[in-house]
């Protein structure tokens, strides 16, 4: 009698081979929770300040932690994070003694916004001012030029101060010992000093800005009693240049205002009496 060779064949179980192939499951959720914590991680540092960052640190330093902890010290050195969320406010900035009242010093998104737009309107602000200094220089180049080009000008050069300031284009005609702008005493100016001012009233006929004109004496003064004494004689002078510089082609409107400050603002600060003292002033304003 033959013997009979059972075979059994084992069923593989569909719910076997869903178990064994689904390990990638927790290796992906492992990194989903590892990549939820570094955009957490990066959430805060982008929402604390160096101080708080600081902090932070000290408290997973056992050593800085010991150093440091007070009834003031925490984990954010006296500082916290906004609980209202990162949408609302954008950083947190704050001091200590803010926290411990209570009340943190967040930063809106509308104080953002305003703070975008003022950095906006310094920085527009500073071209204008570059582009401005050029013009101003161009014009100071001008005058240099038509001074330089006048053989009877050329002696003169040392009596013209030229200077960019916060103010505009400043171009002062000073008084010398040997060669007198102003006739002593007198409101009027000399044959030099109008050819400067001619000079200086052809470089600035076709710039649009405003000009100032300021009249300075020295502090040699009058008598007591009487009527006429150092600030009728630096405005009569002031006045003066603007008639010469209206006649040159400056637009009369262009003249913001016309001055004498008598003996109040000396070149020459440590000698009232220095003959350069007595000068006139005239400066291309600036618009910003």
């Amino acid at each position: 009698m033959s013997e009979k060779v059972i075979i059994k064949k084992k069923r593989h179980n569909s719910h076997d081979h869903a178990h064994h192939g689904g390990s990638w499951k927790i290796a992906f959720a492992d990194f989903m929770t590892a990549m939820m914590a570094l955009f957490l991680l990066l959430w805060l540092v982008s929402i604390t300040t160096k101080e708080q960052r600081q902090g932070i640190a000290n408290w997973f330093n056992p050593m800085a932690f010991k150093e440091t902890q007070s009834a003031s010290d925490g984990m954010l050195a006296g500082k916290a994070v906004d609980t209202e969320g990162a949408q609302n406010s954008p950083f947190v900035k704050g001091t200590a003694a803010e926290l411990e009242s209570g009340e943190p010093r967040t930063i809106s998104q509308q104080e953002m916004l305003e703070k975008e737009e003022a950095v906006k309107e310094a920085l527009e602000k500073a071209k204008a001012i570059e582009a401005e200094n050029e013009i101003l220089s161009e014009v100071m180049d001008e005058i240099q030029k038509k001074m330089s080009a006048a053989v009877d000008m050329q002696q003169l050069a040392e009596s013209v101060i030229i200077e960019i300031t916060d103010e505009g284009l400043r171009i002062q005609i000073t008084d010398r010992d040997k060669i007198s702008m102003f006739p002593v005493g007198s409101t009027g100016v000399s044959a030099a000093a109008t050819e400067i001012i001619k000079a200086i009233g052809e470089a600035v006929a076709d710039v649009p800005n405003n000009v100032a004109i300021t009249g300075h004496t020295d502090s040699l003064g009058y008598k007591n009693n009487a009527s006429f004494d150092n600030w009728d004689l630096s405005s009569g002078r002031a006045n003066s240049a603007r008639r010469i510089l209206v006649a040159a082609g400056v637009n009369v409107d262009r003249i913001s205002r016309v001055e004498g400050l008598a003996d109040r603002d000396h070149l020459v600060k440590d000698e009232p009496n220095d003959p350069r003292n007595r000068r006139i002033s005239v400066t291309l304003l600036r618009k910003n």
